[in-house]
Formats: C-alpha cells, structure tokens, sequence
C-alpha cells in the first residue's frame, strides 16, 4: 500500500487527525526514530484526544447547561458564602453520581446557585454522563405541549434515562394539580437510576408548602430529600458584586 492508498483509507475511516499528523510526517526527515508501535500510540493517542474533545463539547452542548465555562477548580471554598465548605468539596469528588444521590443548592438569587450546578453538572459529563438541564417551569410548559400531542408518556421515559438532571428554579412558580403530580412521576422515575440537581430559592423546609398537596407534597419531598445532599449559598449577590 502506497501513502495515497493509505491516505484514503484514513480518510474513509474518519481518522482525519492520524491522516493530518501522518501527512505532516511524511516531510519530516527524522520521522523513522520512532518505532512502529511508538508511532502507532502517537497516531491513536492524539486522535482518541480529539475524539474525546469533541465528544465531551457535543455533550455540553446537548445538555443545556447554563454556565458552559464553570469548572469546580474555580470554586472557591470561602465560609461567607457557603454554610458547609466541606460537603461542597466532597461534592467536588463526584461520588455522589456513582451513588445516585441528588444535589439541592439554595440561596437568595445571584448568589451562585446555577453556577455551582453548572460546575457539578460538567463534573459529571467529564465522568462520561449525560447531563440535561432544565427550568422547572419549561419543563412543566413542555410536558403540557407533550400531552396535548399524545407523547407525554415517552418524554417522561426519555428523562428518567438521562442520568443526571438539572431542575433549575424550582419553586418559582405557582404549581396546577397537574404540575404537582408530573413533577412526583419524574422524580419517582428516577428512583435507582439517576441524579437530580436542584436549584431553589425557596428552602427546602418550605417545599411542603409551596407544592400545596399534602398528600403530593410529603411524597415529593420525602423522595429528594431521603437522598440528597443540601447546599446552603449565602452572601452578597455575585450579580452586583462588580
């Protein structure tokens, strides 16, 4: 096989950046030092890199994430803002995905809450999960449009397969009878499979109370909280502090 066949065959396996360096090598005089095999593992390597790349960018982008660029490196672990610096640096670690538990992060508005989920949800599609992030109200909005068009029931099986979910915003808005129960089906969906992220300005103690149904409300909360974590964020709102 001559250098133009095997061009073609990289080509034809989409193995365009073993294709671009073995191009590139092909001008080089010194390219023979390295043993077949050394050559292969640079050839692979730098392509797996790539494909990785690109992999994890598409994932970014199809999970919705609110803050693409936030990154747990960049927390920075100060007592003013958070009540318990040290879950929050367990949390860093990532075990509670490989557990299954869930995350609630509360907080006046602008103190971080969407960013630190934006940084734990990252965390988690860089442990090769998928991540999706949605705002409760959207998400009910949705669900509506899917069961006025018949396909309620397979959106509700599309979400519980997706391992981590981001419900921003919950209990910002007023909650229908319907709403209360759609939100109970989610997160009972969810039982032993995945992870929930919850962004809230309302306490968690009040949950009860701002879902409205006793009955609902008990079963809701009681199946978060039985396995979450809870992240209190306090101080000033990062929003102004410029």
């Amino acid at each position: 096989m001559n250098s133009s066949e095997l061009i073609k065959l990289l080509e034809a396996l989409k193995l365009h950046i073993v294709k671009s360096l073995y191009q590139q090598d092909m001008k080089r005089t010194d390219r023979h030092q390295m043993s077949f095999e050394e050559l292969l593992i640079y050839y692979f390597s730098a392509q797996l890199a790539h494909n990785e790349k690109v992999a994890f960018q598409s994932a970014i982008n199809r999970s919705k994430i609110k803050e693409i660029t936030a990154d747990i490196s960049d927390i920075h672990f100060d007592a003013e803002r958070y009540e318990n610096k040290e879950q929050l640096q367990l949390l860093t670690q990532g075990n509670w995905i490989e557990l299954l538990q869930h995350i609630i992060l509360e907080g006046a508005t602008g103190v971080g809450k969407s960013w630190i989920a934006s940084a734990l949800a990252i965390l988690a599609i860089k442990m090769k999960k998928r991540v999706l992030w949605l705002r409760v109200p959207e998400l009910l909005d949705t669900l509506e449009i899917k069961r006025s068009e018949g396909n309620h029931l397979k959106y509700r099986s599309y979400l519980s397969k997706i391992p981590i979910l981001v419900l921003d915003d919950f209990g910002l808005t007023p909650l229908t009878a319907r709403a209360r129960q759609d939100l109970l089906e989610i997160v009972e969906d969810r039982s032993q499979k995945g992870s929930l992220i919850i962004t809230s300005q309302l306490p968690h103690e009040k949950w009860r109370d701002y879902i409205g149904d006793k009955t609902i409300g008990d079963a809701l909360v009681d199946r978060i909280i039985s396995r979450a974590h809870i992240v209190k964020l306090s101080g000033k709102s990062r929003r102004t502090a410029d």
